[in-house]
């Protein structure tokens, strides 16, 4: 592993065009490839926060960019890093009717010029290796449940649950796993799941994703079937405001669900940047990650198991000026966290030396080697544990059985 923090989570701004919102004039200005001005309208906030804000991010994305742009221009090498057995997140994050799906999906054939960054990254991983076998893994988040979209709908579903993984960190037993020798054939599985995905109207959005979709690419040697490390594209579901979606009944319950989540989500990496800076110092502290089961499952990547690209997605009306500044404000937060990589292993394809290729296997056996130590204390505390109720329990037998002889004696 490197010494020290290394950035392993790279945040990008995309901007939805204010021609697509009726030719309305736009509150973001793109200042360079990484900044970005938000200027609101003074109609937009409160005259305290009517002043413009400066953002730096790793790469800004105007309002001219094509899905082929955001793709290429720094995906491909973030994809490679799961070939050398990093996990890789790549997540999308704004309010809702801001472009996150259509930059997450788009058209899913991968050679149109609307597909997104799904079907593209799907394309890439078939034609990268052929010494890895690929499987396609799909999980709807929805009023924080989990459900398989790659299963039939089924009357009675089996409930899922999020669990600690030795290699992922988390992961969830019994979520289909769909092989794939091809793209098309994946993309195919992943076309269904989206299908089956919770989608309604609102008066922002004539489809509003009503729920977090995560779709996990899982890469195993083709020989040895080992799993090598897993590529997650997650689609969020967008924030909400009431007044201005419209939503009642049952609509407004799922966007409150929603926006617990991801205030779950923000609450999280407020945490990771106090507990850094607490370290620093000589300190800890908690970051509480089962808030909600989106933070659950992010919890790898956010806390160094992999790495992450999180493209934050936002209007440029300056009606959203409020939900704008929310999104960038939060980027922010993302920018600065920083932790030390964990390699879970190397992909026998991959084109690197014998002496890289061995360090990074003697960094796995010694991550691999401190967890084995921490399971055996663990083994030795409940064995402890065990002795000391045994003992508790024949005490406390003895005791009543010597109580009731006595009782029986002085009656």
């Amino acid at each position: 592993m490197t010494q020290g923090g290394e950035k392993t989570i790279v945040v990008w701004a995309k901007f939805r065009p204010a021609a697509e919102d009726g030719g309305n004039p736009s509150c973001v200005s793109h200042v360079s490839p990484t900044s970005v001005q938000v200027a609101p309208q003074a109609s937009a906030l409160k005259t305290e926060r009517r002043k413009a804000f400066v953002f730096n991010f790793d790469r800004t994305l105007d309002q001219s960019v094509t899905q082929e742009d955001v793709f290429e221009h720094g995906l491909p090498a973030v994809i490679d890093q799961a070939f050398l057995g990093r996990s890789v997140l790549v997540s999308t994050y704004g309010q809702t009717g801001s472009g996150k799906t259509y930059t997450m999906c788009g058209d899913l054939e991968p050679g149109g010029r609307d597909a997104g960054i799904l079907p593209r990254a799907v394309q890439y991983c078939f034609d990268r290796s052929r010494e890895v076998s690929i499987q396609v893994q799909m999980l709807e988040i929805y009023n924080e449940e989990l459900r398989d979209l790659l299963c039939s709908d089924n009357p009675s579903p089996k409930r899922l649950q999020i669990c600690n993984d030795r290699k992922f960190g988390t992961t969830v037993p019994g979520l289909h796993l769909a092989p794939a020798s091809e793209a098309s054939e994946a993309l195919a599985c992943i076309r269904q799941g989206i299908e089956r995905r919770r989608t309604s109207e609102t008066k922002v959005n004539k489809a509003s994703s009503r729920s977090h979709v995560l779709c996990f690419l899982v890469l195993s040697d083709a020989v040895s079937g080992e799993v090598i490390s897993r590529i997650g594209m997650c689609d969020l579901a967008g924030s909400e405001r009431q007044n201005k979606t419209g939503t009642s009944g049952h609509k407004l319950k799922e966007g409150g669900s929603i926006n617990r989540s991801l205030s779950a989500l923000e609450r999280v990496v407020s945490g990771i940047h106090d507990y850094q800076k607490q370290k620093q110092k000589g300190s800890m502290s908690h970051v509480n990650f089962r808030d909600s089961k989106l933070t659950r499952i992010l919890q790898p990547f956010l806390s160094g198991r992999g790495s992450s690209v999180f493209i934050l997605c936002v209007s440029a009306l300056p009606g959203n000026a409020h939900e704008t500044l929310n999104t960038m404000k939060f980027g922010q937060r993302l920018q600065g966290i920083s932790q030390q990589p964990f390699v879970l292993q190397v992909a026998p394809a991959s084109p690197m030396s014998g002496t890289h290729r061995r360090n990074l296997e003697a960094e796995f056996a010694a991550a691999g080697a401190g967890d084995r130590q921490k399971q055996e204390r663990d083994q030795a505390f409940a064995r402890l544990l065990a002795r000391e109720c045994a003992w508790s329990l024949l005490s406390f037998v003895l005791y009543s059985s010597l109580s009731g002889a006595f009782r029986a004696l002085w009656s």
